[in-house]
C-alpha cells in the first residue's frame, strides 16, 4: 500500500506514506557512464521502516548494473543523502521505495540533481 497524504510529510507537508508490503518506484532515462549525481530525501519510519534504493539500469535488462540503499530505520524524521556516479551501460536510475508487512515509512523532499 502507498499513497500520497497532506500533513504526512516533513513539516506537515504532503508527501508518500508506504506501508505493509508496498513498492513505490520512478525510473528516469538519460544516464549515461560517468554522470554525477546528488541525491536526498527525508523519511521517517514506522516499526522497522523500510528501504529506499538507487538503482542504475541500462536499456537492456531490469537487473541493476549498481545499488545504493539507504535503510529507513529511524522514528524521527531524517535527511537523507549521497553523491552518485553512473557506472558503465547505465542508461536510467530507477529510485524505490519499499516496506515489508506491518511496517511503514514517510518519504518526502526527494531529489536527484545532476552535478
Amino acid at each position: 500500500v502507498c499513497y500520497a497524504k497532506r500533513s504526512i510529510g516533513h513539516d506537515a507537508s504532503c508527501g508518500a506514506y508506504i506501508k505493509d508490503g508496498g513498492y513505490l518506484s520512478q525510473t528516469i532515462d538519460s544516464v549515461y557512464q560517468g554522470f554525477n549525481y546528488h541525491f536526498s530525501f527525508n523519511a521517517q519510519a514506522v516499526n522497522q521502516g523500510g528501504k529506499v534504493v538507487v538503482n542504475f539500469i541500462n536499456a537492456y535488462t531490469t537487473k541493476a548494473l549498481k545499488s545504493v540503499v539507504y535503510p529507513v530505520t529511524s522514528t524521527d524524521w531524517q535527511n537523507y543523502e549521497g553523491d552518485l556516479e553512473a557506472p558503465a551501460d547505465a542508461y536510467a536510475i530507477r529510485l524505490e521505495a519499499y516496506t515489508s508487512k506491518g511496517n511503514a515509512l514517510s518519504l518526502d523532499d526527494v531529489i536527484l540533481e545532476k552535478k
